[in-house]
């Protein structure tokens, strides 16, 4: 299952996009497109390359794909970091409930020593304590997080505050409320922590673990797809762009005119990091 963060903090503040956007992002991508073609528009038949991917109704055609991949991907990010939000609600009562059930056990009536013991040993477990306590423990967590695209999102799905991954407490988790609901024994006025209450609970973590599963995989599809729509060897944009920025300044006279000068600038950069292919943006 997903490693998921035990506690998050979503930074809610979103940027205003401004009328001259940050270069460096997709954004500013396709505004550079937008920009290269009305200049090119305003040359009229001046402007005829034999490459027939970098007419103007292609490159117009282009910008649309660009805009369409880049709302998927952004929407896909949303929803997302929504469904970290609504599993990481449930699963930090996860604790509580491990405890509160426990104790609820122990004061049931008749309940025998030896079965606290087996109960108690099953909620450490959950919880991720040791069985036998030892004086010293250290346990380093390391990892790198790339600094690269969808920042946030990417912080979220690595950051952990437990060194169990979710499919073992949850594992364990059931191992818990089974045992106490096996016992006959075992009585509490508390609904949540009744039997089937906890059994309910743990069947909603499955859900929400797998919904947060889903949506991480539309995430992961929906960049490739703007990648690729952006930075195909063959296809993408960026060639593409760059194709026509080259077309205007191979004409007599192209590197010195007023033309080339006002497209010169437009950047068309390379986003993805080659390492890891992970685009360098925020979203």
């Amino acid at each position: 299952m997903t490693v998921v963060l035990n506690s998050l903090k979503i930074n809610a503040a979103v940027a205003a996009i401004v009328k001259v956007r940050k270069p460096h992002s997709f954004d500013g991508f396709i505004d550079s497109t937008g920009k290269f073609i009305a200049v090119a528009t305003t040359m009229g038949v001046n402007y005829n390359p034999a490459n027939t991917k970098i007419t103007i109704a292609n490159l117009i055609l282009k910008k649309a794909e660009l805009t369409t991949l880049v709302n998927a991907s952004k929407s896909s990010v949303d929803t997302e970091k929504q469904n970290i939000i609504d599993f990481n609600v449930a699963y930090n009562l996860m604790p509580a409930l491990t405890s509160d059930s426990l104790n609820a056990f122990r004061a049931s009536e008749d309940i025998l020593p030896a079965q606290v013991k087996i109960a108690s040993s099953n909620a450490k477990k959950v919880r991720g304590e040791r069985i036998i306590p030892i004086k010293k423990v250290v346990e380093i967590e390391t990892e790198t997080i790339v600094d690269s695209g969808d920042k946030a999102l990417n912080a979220l799905r690595h950051k952990s505050v437990s060194f169990q991954k979710f499919g073992v407490r949850l594992g364990n988790f059931f191992t818990h409320i089974n045992y106490i609901g096996s016992v006959a024994n075992y009585n509490t006025n508390e609904e949540r922590l009744k039997a089937e209450a906890l059994l309910a609970y743990y069947e909603s973590l499955k859900v929400l673990s797998a919904t947060l599963e889903a949506s991480q995989a539309a995430t992961n599809a929906t960049r490739e797809a703007r990648n690729e729509g952006f930075f195909n060897n063959v296809t993408g944009a960026r060639i593409l762009f760059s194709q026509a920025k080259k077309t205007i300044a191979s004409q007599k006279g192209g590197l010195k005119s007023a033309t080339y000068k006002s497209i010169k600038g437009l950047p068309f950069p390379n986003l993805i990091i080659k390492s890891d292919r992970t685009a360098t943006t925020d979203y």
